[in-house]
């Protein structure tokens, strides 16, 4: 049975028929605005408010609800290493800032966050080059003989070749808009990884600093429990307190000594994860952490993130967000551009030669040009493969579009646990520092009436202990709220603003 090939009689008949051109292209002219159906911009769905408050975490910080023009200077970076190490240098850490810098060089996700920029705008050159005019050239040298009777004959042929596709349904434009979205998302990928670079660090640094002042206060606390038991084996040999009542002071010295020795590891792992971080040698880390521990752990003039009154302006703020709204936007311009493969593509081309040729002494120059031809192209069958790379293109502008309503849903969730984590740990901070404020004024009390002989040894140390467990306790409740405070950084993508709301 002989094969018979559609697309080549199809060809066929368009050439004998001209008018068959004319009535397939017609139709699919006037139809073509009914084609262009590029989906619109999904709905954020976002809370129309907060549900914890935006109050101020305490006293001494400024405001953190008020989302106006006159904020932006509190907005903590928009997109510059500079402005992020500004934002920073406001808790008055050099040793931080450091760290943190050390850290952006060191990073693997920061470097994988570039080369995914260099790849976005290389698909943008790409893009763009397909919507202007091709030029390529050749150059020819041959030396021939084609009988024996005639002479050597040499040639020198040079040649330029032009295309240009024209970009009649905007197809071209959609492909590059496509690719100019990518690219500002994968900027705001990057920035969101310096972000992340830089909140990991500060989260290491503050609770590898908090657990070498936990581990000093676990160490006096040990310390004083040797002098209650020295002082209990006294008493036990006197006569004054049975074996029993001083077994108790022997198993709180046995505990305090296991808890000093699990916060000692603590503060090794977070040395270790310090280090891994910033790649610093390891005597050079420990002169910056011998430094730091002079600084204040948390001034009550830092200032705090600007966090929107109305969730959905957070999507200004989250680079993860924005990326993920410019790729549903790329996507949506992907589906335009699969929809207008249906429709004719006109193409012109052009070419210059110029031949030199040289034989027994007789040299002969041609010249050579042409424009056209101007190609009108149109898909008649093609198997449905147009057809399948239009649903591939909805199926992707389906997921863009889920992707970024899951990355709505989780930054308003984040931030909402970070406003509360925020409330909470002010509490909590509040609490502690009365309770160490009591505890340090009893201390005071207790050693005037040792030094009057109005107060026992016993009882000396054991209002030292309280001291320590108050004073550790503010550390934790410290520790919290630095958390907390970097934790609300973070989630709202450090102040970062793209450029179109910036």
């Amino acid at each position: 049975m002989k094969k018979i090939d559609l697309n080549h009689q199809a060809h066929k008949v368009l050439i004998l028929n001209p008018r068959i051109l004319v009535y397939v292209t017609i139709p699919v002219l006037l139809g073509a605005c009914t084609l262009f159906s590029q989906p619109s911009s999904p709905d954020s769905m976002v809370l129309p408010q907060w549900l914890s408050s935006l109050t101020a975490p305490h006293k001494d910080t400024k405001p953190i609800s008020n989302f106006t023009s006159t904020t932006s200077t509190l907005i903590p970076h928009k997109g510059s290493l500079a402005d992020l190490n500004q934002w920073w240098a406001s808790l008055k850490d050099p040793v931080l800032l450091e760290l943190i810098a050390d850290a952006q060089k060191l990073s693997p996700t920061l470097a994988l966050a570039k080369t995914r920029i260099e790849q976005a705008r290389a698909q943008l050159t790409i893009s763009q080059a397909a919507g202007v005019p091709n030029l390529s050239g050749s150059l020819g040298i041959s030396r021939s003989r084609t009988d024996p009777s005639y002479p050597v004959a040499n040639m020198l042929s040079g040649s330029l070749q032009a295309s240009w596709e024209l970009d009649l349904w905007g197809s071209l434009s959609l492909g590059k808009d496509a690719a100019d979205k990518r690219v500002q998302g994968s900027q705001a990928a990057w920035h969101e990884a310096r972000v992340s670079v830089a909140a990991e660090v500060a989260t290491v640094y503050y609770n590898l600093l908090n657990c070498e002042r936990m581990a000093s206060s676990n160490a006096q606390q040990v310390q004083s429990l040797k002098e209650t038991q020295r002082l209990n084996d006294l008493l036990v040999k006197n006569g004054f307190m049975s074996a029993v009542q001083s077994s108790y002071s022997v198993l709180a010295l046995s505990q305090s000594e296991t808890n000093l020795a699990q916060v000692n590891a603590q503060c090794r792992s977070l040395h270790s994860a310090l280090y891994a971080l910033t790649g610093l040698n390891e005597a050079k880390l420990k002169k910056l952490i011998s430094v730091a521990n002079t600084t204040e752990f948390f001034p009550a003039s830092v200032m705090m993130p600007v966090v929107p009154t109305v969730p959905a302006q957070l999507l200004s703020q989250r680079p993860d967000v924005w990326a993920a709204e410019n790729e549903v936007a790329a996507a949506s311009a992907e589906v335009g551009q699969a929809q207008r493969q249906f429709l004719p593509r006109l193409g012109l081309s052009g070419s210059v030669t110029a031949i030199r040729a040289n034989s027994a002494d007789v040299t002969t120059n041609l010249k050579t040009w042409s424009i056209g031809p101007l190609a009108f192209t149109l898909p008649i069958f093609e198997g449905g493969k147009i057809a399948a790379q239009e649903k591939i293109a909805n199926a992707q502008y389906d997921q863009a579009v889920v992707i970024y309503q899951a990355k709505v849903r989780q930054a308003v969730q984040e931030t909402q646990d970070a406003l509360s984590l925020l409330q909470a740990t002010d509490e909590q901070s509040q609490s502690a520092q009365a309770a160490f404020k009591a505890a340090s004024q009893i201390l005071r009390s207790s050693e005037l009436q040792l030094k009057q002989g109005m107060l026992s040894g016993l009882q000396m140390e054991e209002a030292k202990r309280q001291m320590l467990s108050a004073k550790m306790g503010l550390h934790i409740a410290e520790l919290n709220r630095m958390n907390a405070w970097i934790s609300l950084y973070r989630v709202l993508g450090g102040g970062w603003e793209s450029k179109t709301n910036s």
